[in-house]
């Protein structure tokens, strides 16, 4: 299996091509405006949106993967858990999933326009658990020393006449789409690093999918209702954590979702980022 590591350097060097042109400047060579347009306005909206777009680029991976996964339940295919860290003070995003996947199949189980289930032979021949994970891993500084300077001022202007101007409202700027001058989605080769580990690689899976098959959740505290807990406050606002773990009940099924920017999401979060380490480091000595 893979252990894709790719550079968060090719950030300047995409800027730097999609972008041809310097800001324009003044005689003293300072940067000036976007013709009639405010330069730190035109920077706040275009990092508003960039940034966001950014942090998007591993979560749609890791959503289309677990889409897939779930579509395939029918060949055999399960999904176990998925989780997010996000920083949008340091453009840090992990988004990442524990999946049970089938690769290489002797056919395809769409073949005849319908699902067809694999054999007990196909499953164990063909298929795994997978512990997987896209990261970006502070971009901030790339993001700072390169993308702005590498715009090109002429383009952005004309895309602002385009659309009748930069709004004044600065919420109705961070909504702009600036996709027709910038194409972030090309980042995802230079910003990202991507890992992936099976059960057969990493034999630690097998603890954290136990512990996943006997998880017992906090009961619920209805808000409002009967004796509400207290919970201390985040200490840090800084990085938000996601998990979701994925359960059979009686009758159908059963999601645990887990929101917030510290206690339980924080910890089942870095559980499986802890587990992606584990495996890391049993790879590494595997192969020594």
């Amino acid at each position: 299996m893979r252990n894709l590591v790719l550079s968060l350097s090719g950030l300047a060097l995409f800027m730097g091509g999609q972008f041809a042109h310097a800001q324009q400047t003044d005689d003293e060579g300072a940067a000036s405006r976007y013709g009639a347009y405010p330069e730190q306005a035109v920077h706040d909206a275009l990092k508003s949106w960039s940034e966001s777009e950014l942090l998007e680029i591993p979560a749609s991976l890791a959503d289309e993967r677990m889409f897939l996964a779930s579509f395939g339940r029918m060949s055999g295919e399960a999904r176990a858990a998925r989780y997010s860290l996000i920083n949008r003070e340091t453009l840090s995003a992990t988004e990442g999933g524990l999946t049970f996947e089938c690769a290489d199949l002797p056919s395809d189980p769409l073949s005849s326009g319908l699902y067809t289930s694999l054999s007990d032979e196909e499953i164990a021949e063909n298929c795994d658990w997978v512990l997987w994970e896209h990261v970006i891993d502070n971009a901030r500084p790339a993001f700072e020393a390169d993308f702005l300077p590498s715009l090109n001022a002429r383009e952005v202007e004309a895309f602002l006449d385009d659309i009748g101007g930069l709004p004044e409202d600065s919420y109705y700027r961070e909504v702009i789409d600036w996709s027709p001058v910038v194409d972030l989605r090309d980042l995802s080769d230079d910003a990202m690093v991507s890992r992936e580990y099976t059960l057969a690689e990493c034999p630690s899976l097998g603890s954290v999918l136990s512990w996943l098959e006997g998880f017992e959740p906090t009961p619920a505290d209805i808000v409002r209702f009967g004796e509400d807990k207290k919970h201390p406050a985040a200490e840090s606002l800084d990085t938000y954590y996601r998990a979701t773990i994925f359960s059979n009940v009686n009758g159908g099924s059963l999601d645990f979702n887990y929101n917030g920017y510290s206690g339980e999401p924080e910890d089942v979060a870095v559980f499986f980022t802890a587990a992606m380490q584990q495996c890391a480091l049993e790879t590494a000595a595997a192969n020594d």
